[in-house]
């Protein structure tokens, strides 16, 4: 009996194992959540580039508030602000690349 109480814990070690490994495994949902009402969602699109951008594209999303204003302008990926009602930034978010020497980019980042 004991013989089989053992087997019997294995099974349910390796069933539970198996279990919360197939609850853990990672999914590429980001772009299926559905956004908040009052905000923006953000997805880069390697079309919108050229140059140094294009050459560096990754994709990425984003939320951001509705209250918040794109800059068309930028030199990054995107750039979003919220503004005074004069147009002066208080905050903003970017999202660019960088380089330079491959041994300074622990330090740079």
């Amino acid at each position: 009996m004991t013989h089989f109480r053992n087997h019997l814990f294995s099974v349910a070690g390796v069933a539970a194992f198996l279990f919360l490994a197939f609850a853990t495994t990672p999914t590429d949902n980001r772009n299926n959540r559905s956004a908040s009402p009052n905000t923006t969602r953000y997805v880069n699109s390697p079309s919108s580039f050229s140059g140094k951008l294009a050459d560096n594209y990754v994709d990425f999303t984003f939320d951001y508030p509705n209250s918040w204003k794109r800059i068309t302008y930028s030199s990054n990926f995107v750039k979003v602000e919220k503004q005074t009602s004069g147009g002066d930034t208080i905050e903003n978010f970017a999202v660019g690349w960088v380089s330079g020497p491959r041994s300074m980019m622990p330090q740079i980042a």
